[in-house]
């Protein structure tokens, strides 16, 4: 890689690029997939490769989540789905792999089996692309 390459590799991330969400535990803070792979093509100029080696189903399963809803107990059938994806990507002759996971617990197993897969992807695309540097 040229050293032009290697200085925006190792520029610091700007604040606006990192995003936020609650959850059921705190705040988390992440990266988009989105803008993950637009800066590596904008790096890389588009000479950069990811693959999916395996995507793997590790849990499905059907469970009752029970919750208060305006002082009410409410229960409801969920599907939790979690998959792992091993992600690799390709820049010139050298090569990552990394591992990818994804959850989801929706009411439709379609949305739930979708959501997981999504996430387990987009997990694996960052985590394999982090091995270039800060960007």
């Amino acid at each position: 890689m040229d050293k032009e390459t290697i200085e925006q590799l190792n520029e610091e991330l700007s604040e606006d690029e990192i995003k936020s969400r609650s959850t059921d535990w705190g705040t988390v803070e992440y990266l988009s997939a989105s803008n993950v792979i637009n800066k590596a093509n904008k790096i890389f100029d588009y000479e950069w490769n990811g693959e999916i080696i395996n995507l793997e189903l590790v849990r499905k399963e059907q469970i009752t989540r029970t919750y208060t809803k305006n002082g009410k107990k409410v229960k409801k059938e969920m599907w939790d789905v979690s998959y792992t994806c091993v992600y690799q990507v390709s820049v010139g002759d050298r090569t990552h792999q990394d591992v990818g996971f994804g959850n989801s617990m929706q009411e439709n197993l379609s949305s739930s089996l979708e959501t997981a897969i999504k996430s387990a992807v987009s997990d694996g695309i960052k985590r394999a692309l982090r091995a270039w540097g800060d960007q």
